[in-house]
């Protein structure tokens, strides 16, 4: 006899928070200050982050000490395509922007905090609001995202 089992998709959502940042920053540059200013240890990953024909780039780092995974993460990348136009423009390049989190086209960058942690996030974002290069830093509520399924890898 064959059981089937419907596990709910509830169950597979992570837990985590969101820092959102505002800065014009390169991602590395960036990386940089906030392990300056916080003691952290992003590196910047492997492999970029692949959503459909877009690469993010993000630094990621594993904290064993307090079992915590930290990411930055970029939410804009440029991708330049070969226009398939006719005629006098048919060999040049496009560039379309492209957003991680489509509904905040606003944001720079996120850092992501996993499994979430309102001490943790609340201790990381005084101190990233001294750094100077970051214009804004707030926590986001990431229940009211519509693409969060982006953020869970």
């Amino acid at each position: 006899m064959v059981t089937i089992h419907k596990i709910s998709e509830g169950l597979f959502m992570e837990s985590f928070d969101l820092i959102a940042l505002h800065c014009a920053m390169e991602c590395y540059a960036l990386a940089y200050h906030i392990n300056k200013a916080t003691g952290f240890k992003l590196v910047r990953a492997e492999e970029d982050l692949e959503i459909a024909t877009s690469s993010y780039p993000f630094y990621e780092w594993k904290d064993s000490i307090k079992d915590q995974e930290w990411y930055l993460i970029k939410n804009v990348v440029t991708v330049e395509e070969v226009g398939d136009d006719q005629g006098l423009f048919q060999d040049s390049m496009t560039t379309t922007l492209h957003y991680l989190l489509e509904e905040r086209k606003e944001i720079n960058y996120l850092l992501k905090l996993s499994p979430g942690n309102s001490n943790e996030i609340t201790k990381a974002l005084e101190i990233i609001r001294t750094v100077p290069s970051i214009s804004m830093a707030y926590q986001m509520d990431v229940e009211t995202l519509k693409s969060k399924r982006n953020l869970i890898f």
